[in-house]
């Protein structure tokens, strides 16, 4: 379940925030310090449903919002290696 909350965690910041300018709201100590219990149907779709609107904000993203640099986490990144960063990180621990 952590994991989960990790990944839709990472997604929201680099994408939905990195990328489409939505209010970071992340909290990513709660990610790992969750102990439910949270039932597995609602764990998928909180997951889910954050890489649907990823999916969204990058579909609509133009050239130049995804070449523009921007902070986040602690370094000047562009909007393509944000993207390239979260899919990275997911795929990583899927390998989990």
């Amino acid at each position: 379940g952590n994991l989960l909350l990790h990944l839709a965690g990472n997604v929201r910041y680099f994408v939905v925030h990195g990328v489409g300018g939505a209010a970071d709201v992340r909290d990513r100590p709660a990610e790992f310090a969750a102990r439910g219990p949270t039932p597995k149907a609602e764990l998928l779709d909180n997951l889910a449903g954050t890489v649907a609107e990823a999916t969204a904000v990058l579909r609509a993203a133009s050239a130049e919002v995804l070449a523009r640099v921007r902070h986040l986490h602690g370094a000047d990144i562009t909007g393509y290696l944000a993207a390239v960063r979260s899919v990275a990180h997911f795929r990583g621990h899927t390998q989990e």
